[in-house]
């Protein structure tokens, strides 16, 4: 197990300045650092932050910013941003972060930066600063409390408290020491430094807004917290202040199915308020609404208010259960299948099915030189160099010419190998991928995931640019399941170099490996161009569940063309369906795409919000408790890649669309 990548991919510092050639700098004139939003940034998620500059100079000062991650003397990742200007005096710019897991040794790593200004002087060296970041073995957990004035009210920072996952957590068994690392960590966030890319939330699990922050919101942050949000966020809102129409048109959204039951009056305030909770599941995240005249300090102990909290989790019924009836979720069981290397019972696990992914993705082309072919050539070789290097030249009295045929023969053998060698594995590049497509109830898509696998025949560093996309590579062991090694394998082909404004229009050079497969991740919370063909709104849970399901639900898929190239699957409480299998796409990948294993944390919780991660465990969405949940997936075949859709259904057969916790 290694670390996971960190990068500073791009900052986004943009400042109206007018003409001048830039200052000589001083070293004690510029200085930065960076703050994280968090105390602790939460696993395997970007990092959000905000980078501190005070310059002393004179005028205004051009350049960019290099950015070195280190963990002692190994370099774990380094970016070099766009160009931008700096005014004299303190400024500070919102920025996001790639994931960061720290080492074995601890929760911290060592950032160094610099400044590269844009007359090509010497590099201004901003020192160095710790960064905290989950450590391998812990999950690390952040609630968002958007700020709008500055001060926290108890009653606010009470009801962030309680919402706080380890306050449901039961004790450790005696002797397991820290097996049950579990943290979860508050960021106070201005509510001008918020998001306006749905992308920029993956920094957190659940965002909790109170009155004066929700009215204080933008257009464009209202629109990226609702995308978030429909891609599996979890957001809780206490409705208050001067709320204008873009407000209530946001409420009225993400309460399933849509109406137009908030409306807001003169004042700003709600015509009808609400007396209890709302909890909804648009999309495939959860939503909850609060009372706007509750007491916070005494409605954050009570039961309503912890119905809330296991649903802003997505705890399963057997842990939300156990909650409400003991306070704790279900005490773990010394099972040695529940826990991770060294005994972590709720550390991120890696994708175990990833190895089948990246076979059934590369070139059929593609074959491993069997193992039959390297001995011969091994036993072809010591009986050239041996025997028949001393029978042959002493039977023809030329023992001399021995220091002549060894290197010919070594070479000989060499060149027919690496032949033999591209005949098996072949000599072009290939670039594959499968995306899984997240669907909501009218069938535009919620979030894309794109897994790229790039086979390259010979060493070669590429650059691939990207916009409004989260962009994660995998080491061989991540996608392997045998440890979680995070972005890249230290020692192998390195971390690539990300440039740009991140995650919003950036590019990444990455270097590969001869013949050695490399897996992307891209994840996108507002995807377009995924055309399909497929009706989502004629397909109903009464379809899925009907005996025989398939020729209805086949005849509405594809025109009741049984020969499609698609594979059809239908998930639930009972198990999966097959109902058609023409792709043969690996069940397994499917199986553990779509639904957590009942083990470690996902005992406790059955999804998590959405992070991009190397571990693919947002992927899972699926409740195996939940009579309610049906999960259809169509695998469609396009030239050699994939494409899964996904659409997921919560109510049970026979009832009636939309259902509110």
């Amino acid at each position: 197990m290694t670390r996971q990548l960190l990068h500073v991919p791009a900052l986004a510092v943009l400042l109206w300045f007018l003409g001048g050639a830039p200052p000589a700098l001083a070293g004690e004139q510029l200085k930065a650092q960076i703050i994280q939003a968090s105390p602790k940034a939460r696993s395997n998620a970007p990092v959000a932050a905000e980078v501190e500059f005070n310059w002393e100079g004179a005028g205004i000062v051009e350049g960019r910013l290099d950015v070195r991650a280190r963990d002692g003397g190994d370099l774990l990742g380094s970016c070099l941003t766009s160009d931008f200007a700096l005014a004299k005096g303190m400024q500070r710019y919102a920025i996001t972060l790639p994931p960061a897991v720290a080492s074995y040794s601890g929760s911290t790593m060592t950032i160094r930066m610099d400044f590269i200004t844009a007359d090509g002087s010497k590099p201004l060296r901003l020192g160095t600063q710790i960064l905290y970041a989950p450590s391998f073995d812990e999950r690390s957990f952040v609630i968002c409390v958007p700020d709008a004035s500055g001060v926290t009210s108890p009653g606010r920072l009470k009801l962030a408290s309680s919402l706080r996952i380890e306050n449901f957590m039961p004790a450790e068994p005696q002797g397991t020491g820290s097996r049950g690392a579990v943290i979860t960590s508050i960021a106070h966030v201005p509510v001008d430094s918020l998001p306006v890319s749905p992308l920029g939330y993956l920094s957190y699990d659940i965002v909790l807004l109170d009155g004066m922050a929700f009215s204080a919101m933008k257009e464009t942050q209202l629109h990226a917290l609702a995308a978030w949000v429909k891609a599996g966020g979890s957001l809780c809102v206490l409705p208050g202040g001067n709320l204008l129409d873009r407000h209530t048109a946001f409420l009225n959204s993400l309460c399933r199915p849509a109406s137009d039951d908030f409306v807001a009056g003169n004042t700003g305030a709600l015509l009808t308020p609400l007396q209890n909770a709302r909890r909804t599941r648009p999309g495939l995240g959860r939503f909850v609404i609060l009372p706007g005249d509750i007491d916070l300090e005494s409605y954050a102990a009570g039961r309503e208010w912890i119905l809330s909290a296991v649903f802003l989790w997505k705890m399963r019924i057997s842990a939300r259960q156990s909650v409400l009836s003991s306070g704790k979720w279900l005490a773990p069981v010394e099972n040695q299948e529940d826990y991770y290397y060294y005994g972590q019972r709720y550390a991120p696990r890696p994708f175990q099915n990833g190895t089948q992914l990246v076979e059934h993705l590369l070139p059929k082309s593609v074959r491993i030189m069997p193992g039959w072919v390297v001995f011969l050539i091994l036993f072809l070789f010591v009986l050239a160099i041996g025997p028949l290097d001393y029978f042959v030249l002493g039977m023809l009295k030329m023992r001399r010419f021995t220091w002549v045929l060894f290197p010919v023969l070594c070479v000989g053998f060499a060149v027919f190998t690496m032949l033999l060698s591209e005949h098996y594995m072949g000599t072009t590049d290939s670039r594959s991928w499968v995306t899984v497509v997240d669907v909501g109830e009218d069938g535009s898509p919620l979030r894309s995931s794109r897994f790229e696998v790039i086979f390259t025949a010979g060493h070669r560093r590429m650059e691939f640019d990207f916009a409004n996309e989260l962009f994660i590579p995998l080491s061989r062991d991540a996608y392997r399941g045998y440890s979680y090694r995070g972005a890249y394998e230290s020692g192998s082909v390195g971390a690539p170099l990300y440039s740009g404004r991140f995650p919003g229009r950036y590019s990444v050079l990455q270097n590969f490996n001869q013949w050695t497969p490399q897996v992307n991740r891209i994840l996108s919370l507002e995807p377009s161009g995924l055309p399909s063909s497929i009706d989502w709104n004629s397909i109903t849970v009464a379809d899925m569940a009907g005996s025989p399901a398939a020729e209805p639900l086949l005849s509405k898929l594809f025109a009741g063309n049984s020969s499609a190239r698609a594979d059809v699957i239908v998930f639930n409480q009972a198990g999966n369906r097959n109902l058609l299998r023409n792709l043969h796409f690996p069940p397994g990948v499917l199986a553990n795409m779509c639904v957590a294993e009942s083990k470690a944390f996902f005992k406790v919780v059955s999804q998590i919000s959405p992070d991009g991660s190397a571990t693919f465990e947002d992927l899972c969405i699926l409740d195996r408790e939940d009579p309610a949940q049906w999960l259809l997936v169509v695998v469609e075949a396009v030239g050699n890649n994939f494409i899964v859709w996904r659409r997921l259904y919560n109510q049970a057969a026979g009832a009636v669309p939309g259902r509110e916790d």
